[in-house]
């Protein structure tokens, strides 16, 4: 189980150029000191060697994020070439007896909840509450 305070690692893998789009949008809102540190993206070019990817994200992940540090992962759409490589990264840090999660479909108000908030000390939750958030960001409005 995780600190209380713990604000999980964030890694975005999405289609070229998602994840730096992403994490542009989340640095306006939210500014850059509250990521620092926390929220990594790879952005996945059309055709790419998944296992070379795979290895790719699984070393830069293993050199900057703590090995205590719960780490959620999103995706931009399920089924495609980068969510099967998130899938193999998240598997892959499970057996290394880390923290991890899979969220696909991500949209700017799962990041921007998956940044501010803390996993309360259940990792399990607060994934479930990003998930969530899909739901409830998402607003018809009509006049």
């Amino acid at each position: 189980m995780s600190n209380p305070a713990t604000k999980p690692c964030i890694v975005l893998i999405m289609h070229t150029p998602l994840a730096a789009a992403f994490k542009a949008c989340a640095v306006h809102v939210l500014g850059h000191d509250l990521l620092a540190q926390r929220l990594f993206c790879f952005d996945i070019d059309p055709v790419v060697h998944i296992d070379d990817e795979v290895n790719r994200l699984l070393q830069a992940i293993s050199s900057d994020v703590p090995t205590q540090q719960p780490i959620l992962l999103l995706n931009d759409l399920y089924g495609a070439t980068p969510y099967r490589i998130a899938a193999r990264v998240c598997q892959q840090l499970r057996v290394q007896d880390m923290q991890a999660s899979l969220l696909a479909g991500a949209s700017m108000p799962m990041l921007l909840k998956a940044i501010t908030d803390s996993t309360g000390g259940d990792f399990a939750a607060y994934v479930q509450t990003i998930a969530h958030t899909a739901a409830r960001g998402a607003v018809l409005s009509e006049r």
